[in-house]
């Protein structure tokens, strides 16, 4: 496993003559370095996890970095820095997948055509259970201790119609290689 830094951004949604500039620089560095770093990595695609990483990878994304994946797990604010963070992110990525109906609707809210689609996060509770607290190598090189609850949530990635939804959007962003 490797780790990758990245620069933060301090971008709000709050505009602000002085705060706002400055929060767009530290967006614009974060961008220069994720496209560096996913260069480097000879990543096929970005996976941006929230919306202030998905404003980060579209900005990467027109500097030439990979194809991007925003997943969209909260409402963006009605307002004019909701609404540009919304439009911008819906014209550089090419999916956005929300987490639920809501996050749907709120993300495709005022869109000429709707870009997030609802593909759930999945939990697998077949493997996970918050008693058992078996040793890994992957516990060691992430220095997680073994009643870390978050070294026992195993993800997993969605069943039937959603996995299929997922894994057929991912394919238009890297072409025939599948994520699985």
């Amino acid at each position: 496993m490797r780790h990758f830094d990245l620069p933060g951004t301090e971008v709000s949604f709050s505009l602000h003559p002085v705060r706002t500039p400055r929060g767009l620089a530290s967006l614009l560095r974060s961008a220069v370095s994720l496209r560096t770093i996913a260069g480097r990595f000879g990543a096929d695609v970005i996976h941006a996890n929230s919306t202030r990483a998905g404003l980060i990878a579209v900005a990467a994304r027109r500097l030439g970095a990979p194809p991007v994946v925003v997943q969209c797990h909260d409402h963006l604010p009605r307002s004019r820095a909701g609404d540009l963070t919304r439009t911008a992110i819906a014209r550089g990525a090419e999916v956005v997948v929300a987490v639920s109906e809501t996050a749907t609707a709120h993300f495709n809210r005022g869109l000429r055509r709707p870009k997030a689609e609802r593909v759930y996060i999945s939990l697998d509770h077949t493997r996970f259970s918050p008693t058992v607290t078996g040793s890994s190598a992957i516990r060691s090189e992430l220095s997680l201790q073994l009643r870390d609850d978050s070294s026992r949530t195993l993800l997993r990635s969605p069943r039937g119609k959603d996995r299929t939804r997922l894994f057929e959007r991912c394919k238009l962003c890297v072409g025939s290689t599948t994520v699985t």
